[in-house]
């Protein structure tokens, strides 16, 4: 199933928009970005969220990719992926 940005909890919602005016996500959030957001509990997704923001952008060749691992670090926590 589409997972989309307006499924994910409200304050997941705004801590991805902030990663958008702060330039660590560029263009729309990738689908399987939000899926594992999704997957995760709320403070886990914002956790996570957290820890990408304060990741330097400037040294990052992929940051989608960097997001991703974050998340998929987080999914194993909780068996998830």
């Amino acid at each position: 199933e589409k997972v989309t940005v307006k499924d994910l909890p409200m304050m997941v919602q705004y801590a991805l928009k902030n990663l958008e005016a702060t330039g660590h996500i560029e263009d729309k959030v990738d689908p399987g970005v939000c899926r594992m957001l999704h997957k995760l509990p709320e403070q886990s997704a914002l956790q996570a969220l957290e820890t990408f923001s304060s990741c330097d952008v400037s040294i990052m060749r992929n940051k989608g990719a960097y997001l991703t691992g974050i998340l998929k670090k987080e999914l194993n926590k909780y068996g998830r992926i």
